[in-house]
């Protein structure tokens, strides 16, 4: 839809922020994702479900994946999502500094499922005032927010 008006009428579409990083101690030329107190990343278009979390998107941790048309294995990786479960993940990362601070739930975040649905429209008609998704997604989100059974 951007794209289709920037062509007909010269109108640009909405800037998106970048992702909050900082220079590697390591390595000046790697950047490093910055993260929110629950582990997510912070800028970036932070849709509601970043900015009202029930969980975290982890680091991603690598995995030997077929490639068909070499029939070789490469190491692809694949985002996680962590729900806020107090820390008790199957998997335990060594580096993982947030699972110590990890909600016990969602619940025990937003206390109410009004309150999580409440929080969650503003970020929701923000995106779609935005330009970011289109108001028929922020109204979907927006009920699937509150027919969810999160913070129930």
């Amino acid at each position: 839809m951007h794209l289709d008006r920037w062509i007909r009428t010269g109108h640009a579409p909405p800037e998106a922020p970048l992702i909050d990083m900082v220079p590697s101690p390591d390595d000046p030329d790697v950047g490093v994702i910055q993260r929110d107190v629950f582990g997510n990343a912070r800028g970036g278009i932070r849709l509601p479900q970043q900015q009202v979390p029930t969980g975290r998107n982890t680091p991603s941790f690598g995995c030997a994946v077929p490639f068909p048309p070499f029939g070789t294995f490469t190491l692809a990786t694949f985002p996680q999502f962590d729900a806020f479960d107090g820390g008790n993940d199957p998997a335990v990362d060594p580096t993982d500094t947030v699972n110590a601070s990890e909600p016990a739930s969602a619940k025990a975040v937003y206390k109410t499922h009004g309150r999580y649905v409440a929080r969650f429209t503003v970020p929701a008609l923000r995106a779609a005032h935005d330009g970011f998704i289109q108001w028929s997604d922020a109204v979907r989100m927006i009920i699937d927010a509150a027919t969810s059974d999160i913070a129930k």
